[in-house]
């Protein structure tokens, strides 16, 4: 569900919106405002970076898991990734100032 939701926000495919194994070049960084937190700040980075006209591409990956246990927690970081999905929604319409302030000052694609 939150993969087809910042799919839907992003305006291209994410098929793992919570993946946390990305790279990133230095101007989408430094261009694409970033709230900090745990694991929202990926579909933040995403959605936000392809508002701006940043494009993406995915590369299938091999997820090997050896007795390590997800970090992730359901009761405190599915809520919050609810809600950076629930606000990047609210964005589309009353995007925040950093926002405004990032699309006047350009970005790369």
């Amino acid at each position: 569900v939150a993969s087809g939701w910042a799919s839907w926000l992003a305006g291209q495919p994410v098929s793992d919106s919570q993946c946390g194994f990305r790279l990133y070049r230095r101007g989408l960084l430094a261009q694409t405002p970033i709230t900090p937190g745990r694991y929202e700040v990926e579909s933040e980075v995403i959605v936000r970076a392809a508002r701006l006209g940043f494009r993406f591409a995915q590369v299938p990956i091999p997820t090997v898991y050896g007795t390590e246990e997800s970090q992730i927690r359901t009761t405190r970081d599915v809520p919050r990734i609810v809600g950076v999905l629930a606000r990047l929604t609210v964005e589309r319409v009353a995007p925040p100032a950093a926002m405004r302030r990032a699309g006047r000052e350009g970005t790369g694609s």
